[in-house]
Order: structure tokens, then C-alpha cells, then sequence
């Protein structure tokens, strides 16, 4: 007789298996520590925890690994990002507390879309990004609006970040619907 444990553990083992064989490769074991390391090294003015030149200090406060999308065969990891500003010695009133971001990672944890999300909170359902309304993005849409301008989060525009993304240039000549 078999063990619930085992029973877990063996089921467990089935959909590794069967994960293995889908198109979507296996997410590495530390991708927070990834997501951060990138957003830190990015270059990125607003994802770079710093001293700022008015004294206010910037964290990254949370950062959420949300889930990833699957590509033209390669895993894009979609992340959510709380930064907060501290109040400098001596300033009475403190500044605004906190931005967030969602931001999205290609294979080699580079980022290639970033926006600011106006709050969450943000979850994947398959290749939707959610927030407390519904879906504020479908990565596997190709709607030629999509592929132009890109996603509406919050008040910001996460761009488009695959290969069959339309640039301005395409947009305008029209050269899109050949």
C-alpha cells in the first residue's frame, strides 16, 4: 500500500516529468535573487536602490516573481517591484512613500519592458497579468495594436518585448500588414 506521502512525492515526480517535455523551460532555482541583481544593474534610473541628489534614499522594498510567458521558445519571468523612499535626516514632512513597477526579464535576466503598475496587487493566471480589476495584459496576444504600443498598467505602458513587435517606423509606412 502506498504511503500519502509517496503518493505525493510520486505525483510530484509525474508532473516534473511532464513539465519538462512542454515548451516552457525550467525556471532557474534562483530567479528572485535574478530579478534583483538585474533590476539593480540595469541602469535603470527608478529600479536602482540609491541616494538620490536631494538626500532621499531609495529601496527596493519587495520584490515579487509573478510567474513567466513562453515566447517563440523562450520564458520571459514577469515581476513586480515595490521601491520605498525614505525621509532624510533633518526634512520634516516625509516625501512620497513608494513606486512600484511591473518589469519583465528575457532569458538571460536582462530587462525588457519596465512600467510603473499604480499599486497592485498583480498575479499571473497562465500568460495574463492580473491585477484586483482583471487582466491588464495577454502575452500571447499578437492583436497588431498590442505589438505597436504595448500593454496599459497603471498609467504607465509596459512596451512590447518580442520579436514581432511593430517599431514606429513600421507603424507609420505601414510596412506591418505586408
Amino acid at each position: 500500500m502506498i504511503s500519502f506521502l509517496s503518493a505525493v512525492s510520486l505525483l510530484g515526480s509525474s508532473a516534473l516529468c511532464f513539465a519538462a517535455g512542454t515548451e516552457a523551460p525550467a525556471r532557474p532555482p534562483d530567479v528572485l535573487k535574478r530579478m534583483v541583481v538585474a533590476a539593480e544593474s540595469s541602469g535603470i534610473e527608478v529600479l536602482d536602490s540609491k541616494s538620490g541628489d536631494s538626500r532621499d534614499t531609495y529601496h527596493l522594498r519587495d520584490a515579487h516573481y509573478l510567474g513567466y510567458t513562453v515566447r517563440d521558445g523562450k520564458a520571459y519571468t514577469v515581476a513586480w517591484l515595490f521601491y520605498i523612499r525614505s525621509t532624510p535626516e533633518g526634512r520634516e514632512i516625509p516625501p512620497a512613500r513608494g513606486h512600484d513597477f511591473i518589469v519583465m526579464f528575457d532569458p538571460d535576466f536582462r530587462i525588457v519592458a519596465c512600467a510603473g503598475a499604480g499599486g497592485g496587487p498583480y498575479r499571473m493566471e497562465g500568460d495574463r497579468l492580473m491585477d484586483a480589476e482583471g487582466e491588464c495584459a495577454d502575452f500571447k496576444s499578437r492583436d497588431i495594436a498590442v505589438r505597436h504600443g504595448g500593454w496599459l498598467i497603471g498609467n504607465s505602458t509596459l512596451a512590447y518585448p518580442f520579436s514581432d513587435r511593430i517599431t514606429d517606423a513600421e507603424w507609420e509606412a505601414g510596412t506591418f500588414k505586408r
